[in-house]
């Protein structure tokens, strides 16, 4: 959480999955890419 906050705070990385590249941390990077596309499935499953 705190280096997400920091990342959101200095404009590293503006929150939005256009914009994952930012991020410095290939783990997180990924964990962020694998939320996205599930709320994506999830958004048009449901919709």
């Amino acid at each position: 959480r705190g280096n997400v906050r920091r990342w959101l705070d200095v404009k590293v990385w503006d929150g939005k999955p256009e914009t994952l590249n930012n991020i410095p941390f290939p783990e997180t990077r990924s964990y962020l890419e694998r939320i996205y596309a599930d709320w994506d499935w999830y958004h048009k499953l449901y919709r």
